[in-house]
């Protein structure tokens, strides 16, 4: 099975209120999602709560995934470009990430890993990309800030010498996923 992570945009769209909304209580807390077939959807939001970004409560969402058995994770993630080649509208399919302030679900104990995006996803995303025949680019750098408010001129300066997107979610989402 696999899962699709949905932003507040997504999850306004009509078919949504035509499944069935199912929960899941993980140690994090209550995780909601739809399922179609052999497709998750969980909104990262909640349904009609609008959780603002810092307040996601990103490890009952991706624990719930595990303990759902899921293997495949998508994610769309609304971001901010940060450079002129990435237009409004256009889709990136990221190829790495930087958040400063990450989670872990090993809080008290030492494990390490080095997080990374999966590149069989990222392959499904570019081809499905190709056959919408949307704009779109095939690598990026996502730099994570902790929201809810946007970056400061003095910090988008900063970011924007890294990175080529800027978001409140993904990087998160990734690291857990890891």
């Amino acid at each position: 099975m696999k899962a699709i992570i949905i932003g507040w945009n997504l999850k306004k769209f009509s078919f949504f209120k035509k499944l069935k909304l199912k929960k899941i209580i993980t140690s994090y807390g209550r995780v909601d999602y739809y399922l179609l077939k052999d497709c998750l959807f969980l909104p990262r939001h909640k349904i009609s709560e609008n959780i603002p970004p810092h307040l996601i409560n990103y490890r009952a969402n991706i624990f719930a995934l595990k303990k759902l058995k899921i293997k495949d994770i998508f994610s769309f993630n609304s971001v901010g470009s940060l450079k002129k080649e990435i237009k409004p509208g256009d889709f990136l399919v990221p190829s790495d990430y930087i958040d400063f302030n990450p989670l872990t679900f090993f809080e008290n104990e030492a494990k390490f890993i080095t997080p990374r995006l999966s590149e069989k996803i990222r392959k499904i995303f570019i081809k499905i990309l190709k056959k919408l025949k949307t704009k779109f680019h095939k690598k990026g750098i996502y730099f994570q800030t902790k929201g809810p408010r946007f970056e400061t001129r003095a910090e988008i300066n900063l970011i924007k010498k890294f990175a080529d997107v800027v978001g409140m979610t993904m990087a998160k989402e990734a690291t857990l996923a890891n």
